[in-house]
């Protein structure tokens, strides 16, 4: 084989298409040289090329397999995801799939070349599908998470579900079933899991710097955005149940809730919610969510 230059980065693509054959210690290794796999290196063209038996030898310092994404829903926070996918080196966006003409439109302005598609069973079609798609993410609205997210599964996708994950613990627990079955990984939103404040609090704690923790608290409050497909307590709540059982490390073991409706009586609606979990220990979380409240409050609080 022929050395490439120093320290190449290479991102091979798609993982399913390529197997490793150890020939000799790391980082040496006999790649496949297949057509659908996509190898970019920081040598100069023509420094490498196929054997006979149709591999290459290449000296690989670090690999960065690419994962080429599509996106289910190009509303507003869709259009964030979107975004994401297409500026991350890791990732590849594929195709976009909206029902919506002009949510259509303003994601292929915004990224020139992707497809875009109104119908999801086109998108998760593998016979009819030229471009390789690895994963699916579901942004579509809440009411529609299981349905899409169960078909993307179901195709062989890995999936990953803004949050609320699903509408009901139900259909949460047929999803989580079903990835394993699939052997698929299932991820939902909880975004604040990757944060650099919530991954700080959680290494103090980790290293005794704040004591013994007793309990947690936190609000999530604002005027507006109000939502019809799901209440307060759905829509806003996620992120700081996950942010406590990650502090914590645990999940609750009782968890109770009361919400109020007042501006979709009708629809039964709640507006504002209050809920406490506890842990095993006794510590304890308590949290309040609403999209009344005059002030925006983004709080979490360990004591």
């Amino acid at each position: 084989g022929h050395p490439l230059a120093e320290d190449p980065v290479i991102s091979l693509s798609p993982c399913s298409d390529i197997t490793f054959a150890e020939r000799a210690p790391w980082p040496w290794r006999r790649i496949p040289w297949r057509p659908r796999a996509a190898i970019w290196t920081n040598a100069t063209p023509g420094e490498y090329s196929p054997t006979r038996e149709g591999t290459v030898d290449l000296k690989i310092s670090r690999i960065v397999v690419v994962i080429h994404v599509g996106v289910i829903g190009a509303g507003g926070w869709g259009l964030n995801l979107i975004r994401n996918v297409a500026m991350s080196s890791e990732t590849e966006l594929v195709a976009v799939c909206d029902p919506s003409d002009k949510a259509r439109r303003v994601a292929a302005s915004r990224h020139g070349g992707v497809s875009t598609l109104s119908n999801v069973e086109e998108l998760l079609d593998r016979s009819t599908r030229r471009a390789i798609l690895d994963a699916v993410i579901v942004a579509s609205p809440a009411r529609l998470h299981f349905q899409h997210a169960q078909a993307a599964l179901l195709a062989g996708y890995h999936v990953l579900v803004e949050k609320p994950i699903c509408t009901n613990s139900t259909e949460a627990a047929e999803l989580v079933r079903l990835a394993e079955k699939q052997g698929r990984v299932l991820m939902v939103g909880h975004t604040f899991l990757y944060n650099n404040l919530v991954e700080d609090v959680k290494r103090r704690i980790e290293a005794g710097e704040l004591g013994d923790v007793r309990y947690l608290y936190s609000q999530r409050l604002n005027l507006g955005r109000v939502r019809s497909d799901v209440d307060a307590l759905w829509n806003l709540a996620p992120h700081d149940i996950s942010i406590a059982n990650y502090l914590r490390g645990d999940r609750p073991v009782s968890v109770n809730a009361r919400g109020a409706c007042y501006v979709q009586t009708r629809r039964n609606i709640a507006d504002v919610a209050f809920f406490q979990m506890a842990y095993r220990g006794g510590q304890l979380f308590s949290g309040h969510v609403s999209w009344l409240d005059p002030q925006k409050t983004r709080r979490v609080v360990v004591v």
